[in-house]
């Protein structure tokens, strides 16, 4: 309701895969990444058991019930629609990649 007539609405955000198997992959990938950065100090280390937490939560813990705070991604299409019961038209993902994506709507 804020956004006026012709005004868009650009959203980052995270993507889950359309399947598990791709969607695991992709967390992975993350997790792995981020600690690797942990081990060569580009990252600052109190980040470490925010990491380890979250990828306990996401990747090993893959298939238990979400709780509140934990990651709860929906699909890029899902998130589409959610825009289009908005009432959002022109709805698109200009860019996307693995668990990423732009996400955008004009009112």
């Amino acid at each position: 309701d804020a956004l006026a007539p012709g005004g868009a609405f650009i959203n980052g955000d995270e993507i889950r895969g359309e399947n598990d198997d791709d969607y695991r992959a992709a967390l992975t990938t993350w997790s792995d990444h981020m600690l690797a950065l942990l081990d060569a100090g580009r990252v600052a280390a109190p980040m470490r058991p925010l990491l380890e937490g979250w990828r306990e939560r996401n990747v090993t813990r893959f298939s238990a019930p979400r709780q509140s705070g934990d990651d709860c991604h929906e699909t890029l299409n899902t998130q589409l629609g959610y825009l289009r019961a908005c009432g959002f038209r022109d709805v698109s993902a200009p860019w996307h990649e693995q668990m990423w994506a732009v996400l955008r709507g004009v009112k």
